[in-house]
């Protein structure tokens, strides 16, 4: 029995590793970057027909395996930089917020300061309805696009490992329970239960995997900065902000220096301190000995 349990875990380790070695990579590729007040254009290629349900040419060889049709499984996200009129931002973001709601969006979070004149929106939408959103955002009244970047990552092959990963683990977790039925002395049946419980435990990890790729190539996101004109954007002061910023600067460097050379000064005068007090110590005994030496008759 023993015999057995080993041989069937390094079946399933030899499993485990061919299945592993099949993952591959993540393919990353700019759709689009639109330069300052440029418009909204949708993106091209595989990325502009990704949750269009569109399907790709299914060969001989994938029907002769049983395999079906990938479509295009693309992760996009866009980022548009919005300057509106002054005391305005309240409302952009509402009909920012109508947009994300009439494309059958939401918004994510919401990040307003009114008094720098700066308000962060993100949002969600489907990805078919990606394209769309842009170019409502880009309608808004009194706002104006002044940069924009489109993303797209295509996960595709992701979706394909991993879900050959999950079938060639459930085919062990069903080797290991019927070994589980098996077991007949205590040692072997807690090391199938430990083998079962790393194959679930990688199951799991898959499955969580699949969820979140799925939610991110089914929902589109879409971060909208807005800046009110005339006002400096986060992180970068106005003029006199950086001035007062460069003397404050400068005080603290001397202020540094300066300690700096009192820490230097500091040893050197206690030790000349200590030399004077000494000196000063034995003056009088020196001035004695010199008066007794003049006093001498000579011989």
């Amino acid at each position: 029995m023993r015999l057995t349990l080993g041989l069937l875990a390094l079946t399933l380790a030899l499993a485990g590793c061919g299945s592993a070695s099949s993952s591959g990579g993540t393919t990353a590729a700019p759709m689009q970057h639109a330069s300052a007040g440029g418009g909204l254009a949708a993106p091209s290629g595989s990325a502009s027909s990704a949750g269009s349900g569109s399907k790709s040419a299914v060969t001989d060889t994938d029907i002769a395996h049983g395999l079906p049709p990938l479509g295009p499984q693309v992760i996009k996200t866009a980022q548009v930089d919005l300057r509106v009129a002054h005391g305005q931002i309240g409302r952009v973001i509402i009909q920012a917020t109508h947009v994300a709601g009439n494309q059958r969006g939401f918004v994510l979070s919401t990040d307003v300061a009114r008094e720098s004149g700066y308000a962060d929106l993100v949002m969600r939408v489907p990805a078919g309805r990606f394209e769309r959103a842009l170019t409502a955002l880009s309608a808004v009244s009194g706002v104006s696009v002044t940069a924009q970047t489109i993303t797209g990552r295509e996960v595709g092959q992701q979706f394909v490992d991993l879900n050959a990963r999950e079938t060639n683990l459930e085919a062990q977790g069903v080797v290991l329970r019927r070994l589980m039925n098996e077991a007949q002395t205590v040692s072997d049946t807690i090391a199938v239960e430990n083998q079962l419980a790393s194959v679930q435990g990688q199951i799991d990890e898959i499955q969580g995997r699949l969820r979140y790729l799925a939610d991110q190539t089914a929902l589109s996101t879409i971060t909208v900065e807005m800046r009110e004109r005339g006002e400096a954007a986060p992180g970068k002061p106005s003029t006199i902000g950086a001035a007062f910023r460069r003397g404050m600067h400068a005080a603290a460097e001397v202020v540094a220096g300066t300690i700096v050379a009192v820490g230097f000064l500091l040893p050197l005068a206690f030790l000349v301190l200590i030399v004077l007090v000494i000196a000063w110590r034995l003056w009088p005994l020196a001035a004695r000995i010199t008066n007794r030496s003049a006093q001498r008759p000579a011989a």
